[in-house]
């Protein structure tokens, strides 16, 4: 495996040679291993990108957001969208609002890291 060291300045390397404004969403960002790697992407892109959270926790993401470096290009943005993905109707909802609100056509980065526990298996939903 390679030095830690190594990866991360492959990551910064990549993150920094992008000529475009990249767009993440972080489904599940507002804590645990997305909330960490929503703030590493922002702290990498140094905030110039388009950073969406999608989650159930206004106040977290709100504070997470707070906490990303200020961006210098007026095409960044950093946005929350609330979503509970646990149901089909509201990911096409937030889908939706990516898509009209925020003009979002292509996604370059997709974490999804959302916490969900059920004992019944493979539930399908609305």
């Amino acid at each position: 495996m390679p030095p830690l060291s190594s990866i991360r300045a492959s990551s910064s390397a990549v993150l920094n040679s992008t000529s475009y404004i990249p767009t993440a969403v972080f489904v599940g960002g507002t804590s645990g291993i997305g909330q960490g790697i929503a703030e590493a992407f922002a702290h990498h892109t140094k905030g110039n990108a388009r950073i969406f959270i999608l989650g159930r926790n206004k106040q977290a993401a709100e504070t997470i957001l707070s906490g990303f470096p200020k961006p210098s290009s007026p095409e960044a943005e950093h946005q929350f969208l609330e979503c509970d993905v646990s149901l089909m109707k509201n990911v096409q909802k937030a889908t939706q609002e990516l898509r009209e609100k925020h003009g979002v056509d292509k996604v370059n980065y997709l974490v999804m890291s959302q916490g969900y526990f059920s004992v019944a298996g493979y539930t399908e939903t609305e």
